[in-house]
């Protein structure tokens, strides 16, 4: 990060817009970047995408400086530039300052309001592929406007969960690929999309208006708690060659035409499909939809574990008792890896400063070792030892909170 274009911002309503020189494709990225007060409702653009894998960075000039960027954002960069006239863009990994975390975490804060201010939402989902310029035509509009109406029946699902061939449906298997892109499970885009006035999906050198490309196509009730389609949507989610994230993106469809807000968890069971790079923003992304709003602001100095807790103690309050099966509770704790649950619970046992109460010890050892028990993969096994004696602290309780399960008490 170069530190010559991030000087302090002065202004605490402040954030940075980039505008964008014209030019031709093959051109260098070439932008200015400012301070812009947000209070003097300035006019820009905010652009939605993925940041994709590190080790790919390609160079812009940014205020006559060199700026490393990823190749996704360099490329979405280059596609979405005018020929003839500049463009004002917010885009998080330039407008805000990385290496400053205080800055950061204000910035975050701040991104349900810099999407709603914004006079459209640019989405970049990458460059062709797997055909998806088909979805870009005219014509494929026109004749896939009642798409999932014509084609969800439990028989196509069944085909879907047997692995049977779908030449016959091109454009099912078209979409297939199209939604299944790495910025549609972003939990980012939830908040994003959720705020935009307008939304333009951009993808290789095509555009087209949300509503007439997805809009059409899927409505909010095509979501897998729908009575109506909860079969098909158990099927289908059984099929290890079958992901489509169709019920996650009917949910950002509800939230944009509907934009209810809701609670926490219902918010992280909506999307529990999403994936964040930095585990802190499965909480942060969504904070800005909650209902009635909760008492965290983005601070990006904090742990994981530290994060997860103060959302728990949130949700859960001082006195209520943590539901097992809660799929929110869930994707809250098995989203540390063993390290970061392992020092958790350390912490949780060895407290001696009062950080905890008497009831948030029970609730968190409690649900760590209820999910890790649950939990199947490696990655999130805790070692034996400090199960056993988190099972142990529950078990001193009168009456005890869990059994002491039975390939922990021969260990």
């Amino acid at each position: 990060m170069n530190m010559n274009l991030y000087a302090p911002l002065i202004n605490p309503r402040s954030t940075r817009l980039l505008t964008l020189n014209p030019g031709d494709f093959e051109d260098d990225v070439i932008a200015t970047l400012a301070e812009v007060d947000l209070a003097e409702r300035p006019s820009y653009e905010a652009v939605s995408y993925t940041w994709g894998p590190p080790g790919s960075e390609r160079q812009i000039i940014v205020n006559g400086v060199n700026l490393w960027i990823r190749q996704n954002l360099w490329q979405g960069l280059r596609r979405i530039r005018r020929k003839y006239a500049a463009r004002t863009l917010w885009i998080d990994a330039i407008s805000i300052s990385q290496t400053d975390l205080l800055e950061k975490g204000e910035q975050v804060a701040k991104i349900g309001e810099i999407f709603s201010a914004a006079e459209r939402v640019l989405v970049w989902v990458g460059e062709h592929d797997m055909s998806s310029e088909k979805l870009f035509t005219r014509r494929s509009l026109r004749e896939n406007a009642e798409w999932f109406a014509q084609q969800f029946s439990l028989r196509l699902a069944d085909r879907i969960s047997k692995g049977t061939s779908m030449s016959r449906r091109p454009m099912w298997w078209i979409w297939r690929r199209f939604l299944n892109r790495p910025y549609f499970r972003r939990t980012w885009i939830v908040q994003e999309t959720a705020h935009a006035k307008a939304i333009v999906v951009c993808c290789g050198g095509d555009s087209k208006d949300w509503a007439e490309l997805i809009g059409s196509r899927i409505k909010p009730q095509d979501t897998a708690r729908n009575d109506k389609h909860h079969e098909i949507y158990n099927r289908i989610r059984k099929s290890h060659s079958f992901t489509l994230p169709i019920s996650h993106v009917a949910e950002l469809q509800k939230l944009r035409l509907q934009y209810h807000r809701a609670s926490y968890l219902s918010l992280q069971r909506s999307f529990s499909v999403t994936e964040c790079v930095d585990k802190r923003d499965n909480v942060y992304a969504l904070l800005s939809l909650v209902y009635p709003p909760l008492p965290i602001r983005p601070d990006y100095t904090k742990s994981v574990a530290g994060v997860y807790v103060a959302i728990c103690r949130c949700v859960w309050g001082e006195n209520k008792k943590v539901n097992r099966g809660d799929a929110a509770t869930a994707k809250i704790f098995l989203d540390l890896d063993v390290a970061g649950n392992s020092q958790l619970l350390e912490r949780l046992l060895t407290d001696k400063t009062n950080e905890f109460s008497h009831n948030e010890k029970v609730v968190f050892v409690e649900v760590i070792i209820t999910y890790n028990n649950l939990e199947l993969s490696p990655r999130h096994r805790l070692p034996i030892k400090l199960i056993k004696r988190g099972t142990e602290y529950l078990n001193k309780l009168n009456p005890p909170v869990y059994p002491m399960p039975d390939r922990l008490a021969s260990s």
